[in-house]
């Protein structure tokens, strides 16, 4: 009992910490005169949320229209209860307000994360391991970063990493109202991104995984009920969320700009090249993810402790681990051969990581022999000394005025508004301060 209350302030703790670190800098974008925004995908998001509804003609679909309603809904919910007149204006006040609280979402979901990776290492591996996996995520760089922007990926990571956790509490029983649950999340993950129906997948190895080593009885088991309630209401879910998927499945395929999915999907697999793109171009497929991106969002001392971990990981698996595993697997096997490679597409597999890592940590930790005990320990405190102290450092440069915005000043205080400035194409463009 007194290990499980000292685990509970811990998380407790982690996310006094983590929400600090994620809410530095929640004005950035805000030079007094003008609100503005620099990420390109945050602006599409959030002007997605603002655009009239159109559920067989969405005006994106890269990406799910999920996260757009959702902020929608609260952006109306906050100026009925606050009595803003204008919603979704063009004034330097109503911009504030919407950004503000799609901000604060990014963050609510990045905090929702942390406590899910505590509830899975608790449940399902040790306590220690819970502590140790909850201190990987909350000083991550990659996590910090993805939660001060209002993009998809901090709310697919958080959807996809309850899917996961739900999946295996359905798996452990025969209570179907896991596998409703369950269902519901892996449709509202594809309502993010379409990948995330892929969990489906990982549910469905769980439950023949489940039956026994008689194969006639594992096939059996794919006619019982539970696995088909699971996907019906996965399917209901996401057309519920995109009705033009079954009203209007050809916008699927339209890509005459950015916004449509099969432009981006032809972007991202290099067959119509981009200005952002060319740095990647000529990287290599699945192992510059290691070492380039995993040392962006960890350190290098815990990207090598992330691969140990795996391997580790491999020496007995459980269902749980097994889930957790494959997951990991496959999604890096959808991200990992495209030419397009950004910190956010592996960041969902960060819970797992940090998870697998806590599992060897607290290894090495509990070694017998007392030289090689004490050795580990140095490892695990010099790992998770670096990348606290990592986290901590990356988080100031919220705290401190863009670079951009200082530039807009500048300029607007030494040119004369008649002269004339060229400014660069694609999504970072400079264009905007210069307006």
């Amino acid at each position: 009992m007194h290990r499980m209350h000292r685990s509970h302030v811990l998380l407790l703790v982690c996310l006094v910490l983590g929400g600090g670190l994620r809410l530095v800098g929640l004005t950035r974008g805000d030079d007094g005169a003008v609100f503005r925004t620099f990420h390109p995908d945050e602006t599409t998001v959030v002007q997605t949320a603002l655009a009239p509804l159109e559920w067989t003609d969405p005006p994106i679909t890269t990406y799910g229209m999920l996260p757009s309603y959702v902020l929608r809904g609260v952006v109306e919910l906050s100026a009925l209860v606050l009595g803003w007149q204008e919603v979704g204006g063009e004034s330097a006040a109503a911009r504030r307000r919407v950004y503000y609280i799609a901000r604060l979402l990014a963050v609510l979901y990045s905090m929702g994360v942390l406590v899910l990776v505590w509830l899975l290492g608790r449940r399902y591996f040790d306590p220690g391991v819970a502590v140790l996996a909850l201190l990987c995520v909350t000083f991550s760089t990659g996590a910090i970063q993805q939660a001060h922007f209002y993009i998809v990926d901090g709310l697919f990571v958080l959807l996809s990493t309850g899917c996961l956790w739900t999946s295996v509490r359905a798996l452990e029983g025969r209570d179907g109202r896991w596998y409703v649950v369950t269902g519901v999340l892996i449709g509202l993950t594809g309502a993010v991104r379409l990948n995330g129906l892929s969990l489906g997948l990982i549910l469905l190895v769980g439950y023949v995984w489940t039956g026994g080593i008689d194969w006639r009885a594992k096939a059996a088991r794919l006619g019982q009920v539970h696995l088909w309630l699971a996907a019906g209401v996965a399917l209901l879910v996401l057309l519920a969320v995109q009705p033009f998927l079954l009203m209007a499945p050809e916008r699927m395929w339209q890509a005459d700009s950015a916004r449509d999915f099969a432009f981006s999907l032809q972007v991202v697999r290099g067959e119509m090249l981009q200005p952002w793109l060319l740095v990647d171009l000529h990287t290599t497929p699945f192992v510059h993810h290691w070492t380039h991106l995993w040392p962006l969002i960890a350190g290098w001392p815990l990207t090598l402790f992330f691969l140990a971990a795996l391997v580790y990981a491999l020496r007995r698996v459980s269902l749980a681990q097994g889930l957790l595993l494959l997951w990991c697997g496959l999604y890096f096997l959808m991200v990992g051969g495209l030419v397009a490679k950004s910190v956010r597409y592996v960041l969902p597999m960060l819970p797992f990581l940090a998870l697998f890592a806590g599992q060897l940590g607290v290894a090495l930790w509990r070694l017998e022999v007392p030289w090689a005990r004490v050795l580990g320990r140095a490892v695990v405190v010099g790992v998770w000394v670096h990348f606290t102290l990592y986290g901590c450092a990356f988080a100031r440069l919220y705290s401190s005025e863009d670079s951009r915005i200082q530039a807009a000043k500048w300029i607007r205080e030494q040119i004369p508004a008649s002269k004339r400035i060229g400014a660069e194409n694609g999504g970072f463009s400079m264009r905007g301060v210069l307006e």
